[in-house]
């Protein structure tokens, strides 16, 4: 049975400390008695991982963050909703698949992620954040849902290989990016 490390969100074979980075999340319940477990998952979206501190702002959890790992990421139709920093620095993650009944990517969710070619957004998807994809230096296309109706500020700022926004006529991005010079208007 593999289970994940809450710390370096890599596989394992075994219960107990992680072989790779030799987190062993026995500690953390002890030291922390009061935190969420590592595992649980809030708002049916968000994995919690290892407690980072505690103390009068609250608790601190680790998610993917800086996650070198991590190569591709499929996301269920029950996630909604991708928060702030959610994967940014993720190195060497290469594909991602966001599917129908995701709404929202926050600000800077995948920013960093210079490795990232591939990326696929569900139709469902209304709002792309601030800097959403900042420094996705490897990206060459991507394609705006025609219901996407909010999209914040450089969304694709620091993408240097990116050459075409794919749109939908009459949509908000194509107004949104009218000025872009990769915009490439569909259909």
């Amino acid at each position: 049975m593999c289970v994940l490390c809450w710390n370096c969100f890599r596989e394992k074979d075994t219960e107990g400390a992680c072989p790779h980075c030799g987190y062993d999340g026995a500690e953390q319940l002890e030291r922390f008695p009061l935190a969420l477990r590592p595992g649980s998952i809030l708002n049916g979206q968000y994995i919690v991982g290892r407690v980072l501190g505690q103390g009068g702002f609250g608790i601190s959890h680790w998610a993917f963050q800086d996650h070198s790992a991590l190569t591709s990421i499929t996301l269920p139709g029950s996630v909604t909703s991708i928060g702030e920093y959610t994967f940014s620095g993720c190195t060497n993650l290469t594909s991602i698949t966001l599917l129908e009944g995701m709404t929202s990517i926050d600000d800077n969710t995948f920013g960093g992620c210079n490795a990232l070619t591939s990326i696929t957004l569900p139709e469902s998807l209304t709002s792309i954040g601030n800097w959403a994809f900042t420094g996705c230096s490897a990206l060459t296309s991507i394609t705006i849902p025609e219901g996407v109706i909010n999209i914040g500020v450089n969304p694709f700022s620091n993408c240097d290989r990116l050459t075409a926004i794919h749109v939908q006529p009459d949509s908000y991005a194509a107004e949104f990016f009218k000025d872009d010079p990769r915009l490439v208007i569909d259909g």
